[in-house]
């Protein structure tokens, strides 16, 4: 007998023996099982409401955050003008500004550094 003739035969006779259904107590656990490994998944709204309420409150987040504070700790008013006129002096000269426009930015500008480049007469002691 060939390949084909001998599984034929094994399907007529396996279509001859009665069919019998599982005890009950088998029965219930067959389904279960299968419950279980072939549910259908669920989308899980909770991970859909959590990023929905970041993505609402983030906005929210952003302005109610203090902006930066535009002078560093620690830094005068000095410096904060100084960091104007050289501002300034950049716009200027990027208009082609004149000498005689620029002079006077010059003058402040020096005179604001004259009292951090003169060096103080005591001499500083820290005591620990």
């Amino acid at each position: 007998m060939n390949h084909d003739a001998e599984t034929e035969a094994l399907r007529r006779a396996l279509r001859g023996l009665p069919e019998e259904a599982p005890p009950p107590s088998v029965w219930l656990s067959l389904q279960v099982r299968h419950a279980l490994e072939f549910r259908q998944p669920r989308p899980q709204r909770w991970r859909i409401a959590a990023a929905a309420a970041v993505l609402l409150a983030a906005p929210l987040l952003v302005w109610r955050m203090p902006g930066p504070d535009r002078s560093p700790p620690g830094l005068g008013p000095e410096l904060i003008e100084l960091r104007a006129i050289d501002r300034e002096l950049q716009l200027r000269y990027l208009d082609g500004a004149s000498d005689e426009e620029l002079a006077p930015l010059w003058r402040r500008r020096a005179d604001l550094l004259q009292p951090r480049a003169t060096p103080s007469p005591a001499p500083v002691t820290l005591s620990i």
